[in-house]
């Protein structure tokens, strides 16, 4: 796994929990990429992050159709209890974490920050109101996606390459 630089001048996100990944298993970014994407949001202070090691896979029951098949990595979303912003990231194999990583540093944080930016949590307080995104492997995509309810109400897509292919 390639070590992040720590550059002690910036903000940290705090991590509050960190799986231990067996052999073949990455994370896909880590709290200091997310810490500098989303440095400007004003949750910032509020945001706490857990990486872990088990991951969902959306199965075709969840709707809409078309995220059958992927498994979640990231997630945002507020607790409305404490008033904390949890992030949590998932494993990856490891033969993918490159690719993934640069699509998430390149369009799934920016959304992710956006969303920050202008989400109300008041309004949303006891909705279930989350930001996602999720991978698939085999078809070589990621999507990024704003649930409330459990429904899906905005969904990007988004094609990366494996190594080889690079």
């Amino acid at each position: 796994m390639e070590s992040e630089k720590v550059d002690r001048d910036r903000p940290l996100i705090p991590t509050l929990d960190k799986d231990i990944l067996t052999k073949g298993l990455s994370y896909p970014l880590g709290a200091q990429a997310i810490s500098r994407a989303l440095e400007s949001v004003p949750q910032f202070d509020l945001l706490r992050i857990a990486f872990g090691r088990q991951t969902y896979k959306f199965d075709r029951s969840y709707s809409p159709k078309e995220i059958a098949g992927f498994s979640d990595i990231f997630q945002i979303n507020p607790d409305s209890f404490n008033g904390e912003w949890w992030i949590f990231v998932k494993a990856l194999d490891s033969r993918f974490r490159s690719p993934v990583k640069r699509v998430i540093e390149e369009r799934i944080l920016p959304l992710a920050k956006d969303w920050l930016l202008t989400c109300d949590p008041e309004k949303w307080k006891y909705s279930i109101h989350y930001f996602q995104a999720a991978v698939h492997v085999e078809t070589k995509q990621l999507i990024a996606m704003e649930t409330a309810k459990s429904e899906v109400i905005d969904l990007k897509f988004f094609d990366f390459q494996s190594e080889e292919e690079d």
